[in-house]
């Protein structure tokens, strides 16, 4: 099946070379205020995922100023969530209370925000084929939050010197910047949010199908630093109790702050087949 799909793709691909051989340079490539916008395009994914933004979340685009120069743009903004509620009451038979009752709520959310801008310099080989090199830098930003509260009421039973009461307690606690260690059970890994800069220079090659429709190719030298941010925790909790109508509260705030910072220099391969349309 896997060589009967190269055989295709191979055929498809000939056919494009060869068609339109006497068409002129200006159908192909984009020209002074073309747009571009790519995906990428991986035809043999096992998971059947054949089209992706590039790191999973970022749209690219492209404007030229004219054939040979053009800048580029990349956006990137992907965010996920995990809300947990949990209700539960017992009757305590037997014991000094009377009945229970606990809720427990956990809220928690991560994502990614990116933002590049770069130069290209294109240079013409074919009517078909155009080669290109440039730079750009932009700023990333990975950020998590996540909060939880838990409440119990506690009814106890009459006893030979008072009558019946009731003592209800609860604990709330909301992180910044941070998701602690004992979410795990929830579904949610410990994270800390960071803030970065990035650079990188690159050369690429993008062969013109058909019009504006081109696959291409990208390679490059990265440079990425980013810092891990302040981090906030904060803790509150109280007690109250029907038999002398009080109230205690407790509150605490922690701030956490470091100097961590990650570096990291390396070549990147785009894993997958640059698949782009100009307008």
């Amino acid at each position: 099946m896997k060589k009967f799909l190269l055989g295709m793709v191979g055929t498809v691909f000939t056919v494009f070379c060869v068609t339109d051989v006497n068409a002129q340079e200006s159908q192909f490539k984009p020209t002074k205020g073309s747009f571009s916008t790519e995906l990428n395009f991986t035809p043999f994914e096992n998971d059947g995922n054949m089209f992706s933004l590039e790191n999973g979340y970022a749209l690219k685009f492209r404007y030229f100023l004219n054939d040979k120069n053009a800048l580029r743009l990349r956006i990137g903004l992907g965010m996920d969530s995990k809300k947990y509620n949990n209700e539960a009451s017992r009757d305590m038979d037997g014991d000094d209370i009377d009945d229970y009752f606990t809720n427990t709520e956990m809220k928690a959310k991560w994502g990614d925000f990116s933002l590049d801008l770069g130069y290209e310099r294109h240079f013409n080989i074919h009517k078909r084929i155009s080669l290109y090199a440039g730079a750009q830098i932009g700023i990333y930003k990975h950020f998590v939050s996540a909060e939880g509260e838990t409440s119990s009421e506690s009814f106890y039973k009459a006893t030979y010197w008072n009558d019946a009461y009731t003592v209800i307690q609860s604990s709330s606690s909301e992180y910044s910047n941070m998701i602690p260690s004992g979410y795990e059970g929830y579904g949610v890994n410990a994270d800390e949010a960071y803030f970065g800069v990035a650079a990188s220079i690159f050369t690429g090659l993008d062969f013109y199908l058909y019009k504006g429709l081109y696959i291409g190719a990208e390679l490059g030298l990265n440079i990425n630093s980013h810092k891990v941010l302040e981090r906030e925790e904060k803790k509150l909790t109280s007690s109250y109790n029907s038999l002398d109508g009080k109230t205690k509260t407790e509150e605490t705030e922690v701030k956490y702050e470091d100097e961590l910072r990650t570096t990291s220099v390396r070549f990147k391969v785009e894993p997958a087949i640059r698949l782009g349309w100009t307008f």
